[in-house]
C-alpha cells in the first residue's frame, strides 16, 4: 500500500502537478505520505459505490484523470560478448519486473531494424537460417524508460505496464534513432551485425546437434545391431531405411543408396551354400532351353544369393531406384501366428524348420533355386 501512494505521488509530480513530496516512518512503524499536488478525490465512486480514494488504491487500472503528455522514451543500450539478454525497463521510475508494452516495442524495433540494416548491407549472403529477434538481442544489456502520464498497469504491484500506446512510441522512436545510429557509426554497426550473424550459426548448429542426438538417440533406444548409416533427411515421411544382411550387402548398399533419402543399417548375417544341378534331356523341355538360351543372347543374365554380391550400380538399378523398382508391402494378419512362423524358420532349433519343409515341400508354387 506505502508503493502504491508514493507511486501515485510519483504520478503527480511527473504530470507537473506537485514538487514536493514526502514520505515519513513514524515511530509506531506506519508511514505518512503526502505531496502539495492534487489531492485524491474522496467522493463516492459511481460505479463502485466506494470512497474515490479506495477505488484508486486498491483497484485495478485506477488513476486520477489530468492532461496527458506525449510519451518520453530513454533508453540506454550496448552489445556485449556475453550471451546475456538483459533488459530493465521503468514507467515514471517504477520497474517493471514483467516488463510490458514497452518491452515489447522495443524488441520490436530492435529485430525490424537490425534485420533491415544486415539486408541493405548484404550481410546475411551466406546465412542459410533466418534471423530472430533472440538473435538481434543476445548479449545486448539496455535500460528503457518511458514517463507516462496516466500508465496503466497490470496489477497493483505495477510489475507489468499495458499502456497500449506505449508500445507504438516507443517503436517508432527507437526505430528511427537506431538507424540513425548505424548509420553515422559504421564501424560499430559491423561488430554489431557480426555478432547478430554468430548468433543465429549457432543457434542453427545447436539445432542440429540436438536433432541428430534425438535420432541417433531413439534408434539406441531401439537396440538396433549394427551400424546405422543415416540419411540426411530429417522427415520421416521422406525418409526410407534399408535393413541388409551382412557387412557385405551394407557395403553396397551404402555406395549404392541416395544419400538424402536412403538409410542403411546391416545385420548380423548367415551364409548359406546353395548347390546348382544342371540336367541334359532330348525332349520337349530341351527345345525350351534351347530358345531361352538364344533369347538371351546379348544379355547379361546374372543370379545372386544377396545383395551383397552386386555391384553398387546395379543394386541401385534393380532394387534401390524410386522410378524403376518395384515394392510390394507385407501385412501382417496375426501378429501370434506369424511371429510363431518366423521363429519356426529363423530360430536356432533345426528339428521344427526341418519338418516344416518336408510338410510343405510340394506346396509351392515359385521356387527360385
Amino acid at each position: 500500500m506505502v508503493f502504491e501512494v508514493v507511486d501515485n505521488a510519483i504520478d503527480e509530480a511527473l504530470a507537473g502537478h506537485c514538487d514536493d513530496i514526502k514520505v515519513i516512518i513514524n515511530t509506531d512503524g506506519s508511514v505518512s505520505v503526502s505531496d502539495n499536488g492534487r489531492g485524491i478525490p474522496t467522493d463516492i465512486h459511481k460505479e463502485e459505490g466506494r470512497s474515490a480514494a479506495e477505488v484508486i488504491m486498491t483497484v485495478l487500472h485506477a488513476g486520477v484523470n489530468g492532461i496527458k503528455d506525449d510519451i518520453q522514451v530513454e533508453l540506454a543500450l550496448q552489445w556485449n560478448d556475453t550471451y546475456k539478454e538483459s533488459i530493465f525497463c521503468f514507467t515514471n521510475n517504477i520497474p517493471q519486473r514483467d516488463g510490458g508494452t514497452h518491452l515489447s516495442g522495443l524488441k520490436a524495433a530492435i529485430t525490424r531494424t537490425m534485420n533491415s540494416y544486415i539486408e541493405s548491407e548484404g550481410l546475411n549472403k551466406k546465412l542459410k537460417v533466418a534471423l530472430t529477434g533472440d538473435d538481434s538481442r543476445e548479449g545486448l544489456a539496455a535500460v528503457l524508460s518511458v514517463k507516462v502520464p496516466d500508465p496503466k498497469f497490470s496489477s497493483q504491484t505495477k510489475d507489468k505496464l499495458v499502456s497500449s500506446d506505449v508500445k507504438s512510441a516507443v517503436e517508432s522512436l527507437v526505430n528511427e534513432k537506431l538507424q540513425e545510429f548505424l548509420q553515422e557509426n559504421p564501424r560499430e554497426s559491423k561488430i554489431i551485425c557480426e555478432k547478430i550473424l554468430d548468433s543465429a550459426k549457432a543457434r542453427e548448429a545447436a539445432r542440429k546437434a540436438r536433432d541428430m542426438t534425438r535420432r541417433k538417440g531413439a534408434l539406441d533406444i531401439a537396440g538396433l545391431p549394427g551400424k546405422l548409416a543415416d540419411c540426411q533427411e530429417k522427415d520421416p515421411a521422406m525418409s526410407e531405411l534399408y535393413l541388409v544382411e551382412g557387412d557385405s550387402a551394407g557395403g553396397s548398399a551404402k555406395q549404392a543408396r541416395d544419400r538424402k533419402t536412403q538409410a542403411i543399417l546391416p545385420l548380423k548375417g548367415a551364409y548359406v551354400e546353395r548347390g546348382a544341378r544342371k540336367e541334359y534331356v532330348d525332349s520337349f523341355e530341351s527345345a525350351i532351353d534351347w530358345l531361352l538360351s538364344e533369347a538371351r543372347k546379348g544379355h547379361d543374365v546374372q543370379r545372386y544369393k544377396g545383395l551383397g554380391e552386386m555391384n553398387p550400380e546395379q543394386l541401385w538399378e534393380t532394387t534401390m531406384d524410386p522410378e524403376n523398382r518395384i515394392l510390394l508391402q507385407v501385412t501382417v494378419a496375426d501378429a501370434v501366428v506369424a511371429d510363431s512362423l518366423f521363429t519356426t524358420l529363423m530360430g536356432d532349433d533345426v528339428e521344427p524348420r526341418r519338418e516344416f519343409i518336408e510338410s510343405n515341400a510340394l506346396n509351392v508354387m515359385n521356387l527360385d533355386v
